[in-house]
């Protein structure tokens, strides 16, 4: 029993170790022999797997509105430059507020454009 409650904490080693198993038969097993440590730890692990999904997401968003902001200060469209930093530099944020200092970068960015 402790060694299936051990598995769930490395869930990519649980097939490997239980070989002709199906992960169904084993989650019953450490719900029955109360392995609820086990289940918390594959809930706990599940959580963060996502939330590194979703940092991943998010990161890959923010390189390309930035890519689109670098492109948008090399034409000459400072509207859409100006909308695409303020995009940019508010996802840098947790908070997405816009400081005193982003818009001063954005100053000096957009003062850059022809």
């Amino acid at each position: 029993m402790h060694q299936i409650d051990c598995l769930w904490l490395f869930p990519g080693s649980l097939l490997a170790h239980i070989g002709w198993r199906s992960v169904f038969d084993v989650f019953f097993e450490v719900l029955t022999w109360g392995g609820s440590a086990g289940v918390l730890a594959y809930e706990i692990y599940r959580k963060i797997k996502g939330k590194n999904e979703k940092l991943k997401q998010k990161r890959l968003y923010i390189e390309q509105v930035e890519s689109q902001y670098r492109q948008a200060l090399l034409g000459t469209d400072r509207a859409k430059a100006l909308e695409l930093g303020r995009l940019y530099y508010s996802h840098k944020h947790w908070a997405g507020i816009l400081t005193i200092y982003d818009e001063q970068a954005l100053n000096n960015d957009l003062s850059t454009m022809r």
